[in-house]
C-alpha cells in the first residue's frame, strides 16, 4: 500500500489527504498549529465558532458545495444576496450596479460612464492571459481615466498591495471583476454568496473527522524540519528529529517555506519560487450590539484608514447563528514587516476600531460586545504582471514530491474553494505518478 505524507493541516492538505485515501493509500497529515484549519480556522465567541478570517463563496465555487455535499452539510449550505457599499472621502455610497455607479457624487458624471464601461469591458473578456502582460494601473489608468483611478481604483489597490500596487497583473482585476458577476447573475443585480453555517472550519472538522474514518493519522503541533530527498526523488520527511517514509509527499505551504524545507531543489526552481512574495493578512473580528449599515461589503477607499474591507457578516449569514450578536471583520493586507503583524493584539485592536468609530460617528464603546485578532504573515500572494510565468505546477522538479498552495490559483484570488481544488488535483497526480499501479524508478 502507498504511503503519502501531506505537510499541513488545511483546506489543501485535508482535501488531498481525502482524496489518496479513497484511492487507498495510508496517509499521514502533519500540521505545525495546534489545530487544523489553516486560514479557515475558527475561534469560539460566546460558545459560538466563527472563522479568524472572513469567508464567503462565490456561485461557480463548485469544490467547496461537492464537499459539503460529500460531508453531509448540503442543510448548512445557505446563500443569500447581499449588497455592496463604497466609503469615500468619509461619506459611504451604495456600489452595486450601474444605478448606483450613476449616482456616486465622488466622480465627474462622465467619469461615472466611463467607470461603468470599462467594468463591462473587463466582464465581456473571455480570456485573462494577455491581461496578465499589463499592469492594473496602466490598463486602469487607460480605460476608467484617472478620476475614477484617484477616487475608486487607486485607494483600494493601495490598501490591498501597498507600495507594490505599481506590479500588479491586469489578470487580477479581471478575474475580481468575473466572480463578482457571476454572483450578481444569480442575485438579480444584488451579490448573490454562500456561507457554510457553522463555517468553514465545521466543513474541515468533518473532513477531518471522515479522513480519520478513512485510516488517515492527523497529527498537530508538529515541526517539520525538512523534507528528504536522495538522488533527485523525495523519500519522507523528518519532523521533530524522526524521520518518516513516504511513496509521496504532498506540501500545502506557502512556496518559501517549501524552499526552506526542501533546500536541495533545483537552485532556478528556489529562484523563481523566490521572485513569489507574499502579504499578511489580519483581520479584527468585533462582535456588536447593533448593525452598522444595511450592507455586507464596503470598500473603505481612504488610504489613511487602518483597514481596506469592512464585512458585516450577519448580514449574509444568519444572525440568530451568533446569539443575537452582529458581526463584523475589518480587514487588511498589509506588508509582512509591518509592525501590526506581530503588535499586540489589543494595540491592533484598538487602533482598527478607533477607526471604525471615525467612520460610524453614532456607534459608541458601549456598543462593542468583544473583539479578536487573526493574523497570518504568509497568506495570500501578490500577483505581479507576467505572474503565469512564475507559478508553480503541482509537480515540483523532485520525483514523488507535489505542491498545492495558494500561488497556484492564479489569478484567482486565495479561497477555501481553490484550496480543496488544488488538494484533489495534487493527490491526482500523486497517485498517477506513485501509486501502486504506477512505475516507479
Amino acid at each position: 500500500m502507498s504511503q503519502a505524507i501531506i505537510v499541513g493541516g488545511g483546506a489543501a492538505g485535508l482535501g488531498a489527504a481525502f482524496r489518496l485515501l479513497e484511492k487507498g493509500w495510508q496517509v499521514r497529515v502533519l500540521e505545525k498549529s495546534p489545530h487544523i484549519g489553516g486560514l479557515a480556522s475558527s475561534v469560539d465567541t460566546s460558545g459560538t465558532t466563527i472563522e479568524r478570517f472572513y469567508h464567503h463563496h462565490f456561485v461557480g465555487q463548485d469544490h467547496i458545495v461537492a464537499m459539503a455535499e460529500r460531508l453531509g452539510l448540503s442543510d448548512r449550505l445557505h446563500w443569500g444576496t447581499t449588497k455592496m457599499g463604497f466609503i469615500s472621502e468619509g461619506e459611504l455610497y451604495p456600489f452595486n450596479g450601474p444605478l448606483d455607479l450613476l449616482r456616486f457624487s465622488p466622480l465627474p458624471f462622465l467619469s461615472r460612464v466611463r467607470l461603468g464601461m470599462s467594468i463591462a469591458w473587463f466582464g465581456v473578456l473571455k480570456n485573462w492571459e494577455p491581461l496578465d502582460k499589463r499592469y492594473a494601473k496602466e490598463l486602469l489608468l487607460t480605460y476608467s481615466g484617472k478620476p475614477a483611478w484617484d477616487k475608486v481604483w487607486g485607494p483600494l489597490l493601495r490598501l490591498k498591495y501597498g507600495d507594490l500596487l505599481e506590479e500588479v497583473s491586469a489578470a487580477w482585476i479581471w478575474e475580481r471583476v468575473h466572480s463578482r458577476r457571476k454572483s450578481q447573475k444569480l442575485g438579480k443585480g444584488k451579490e448573490s454568496l454562500g456561507y457554510i453555517r457553522g463555517g468553514s472550519g465545521l466543513l474541515l472538522q468533518h473532513l477531518a473527522k471522515a479522513v480519520r474514518e478513512l485510516g488517515g493519522v492527523i497529527e498537530t503541533g508538529c515541526h517539520v524540519e525538512a523534507i528528504l530527498c536522495e538522488d533527485g526523488r523525495c523519500v519522507g520527511v523528518q519532523e521533530s528529529g524522526r524521520k518518516l517514509d513516504a511513496d509521496a509527499v504532498v506540501a500545502t505551504v506557502p512556496v518559501q517555506v517549501l524552499a526552506r524545507l526542501a533546500p536541495t531543489l533545483p537552485k532556478d526552481y528556489i529562484d523563481r519560487l523566490a521572485n513569489i512574495e507574499y502579504q499578511a493578512a489580519l483581520c479584527v473580528l468585533v462582535r456588536l450590539k447593533k448593525s452598522l449599515s444595511p450592507y455586507y461589503w464596503i470598500n473603505v477607499a481612504d488610504v489613511k484608514n487602518t483597514f481596506a474591507v469592512i464585512i458585516e457578516h450577519t448580514h449574509l449569514a444568519p444572525i440568530e447563528d451568533y446569539n443575537g450578536e452582529v458581526v463584523v471583520y475589518l480587514g487588511s493586507y498589509l506588508r509582512r514587516d509591518h509592525p501590526w503583524v506581530t503588535a499586540p493584539e489589543d494595540e491592533v485592536a484598538k487602533a482598527y476600531i478607533a477607526d471604525l468609530f471615525r467612520l460610524f460617528p453614532d456607534l459608541s464603546q458601549d456598543d462593542i460586545i468583544g473583539y479578536s485578532v487573526g493574523r497570518e504573515a504568509l497568506a495570500q500572494p501578490v500577483f505581479k504582471r507576467n505572474f503565469a510565468s512564475i507559478k508553480p505546477t503541482l509537480e515540483t522538479p523532485v520525483q514523488r514530491l507535489f505542491l498545492a498552495t495558494t500561488a497556484q490559483s492564479f489569478p484567482e484570488s486565495r479561497s477555501v474553494n481553490t484550496a480543496l481544488k488544488l488538494g484533489s488535483e495534487a493527490a491526482d497526480l500523486a497517485e498517477r505518478l506513485c501509486g501502486a499501479n504506477a512505475h516507479r524508478p
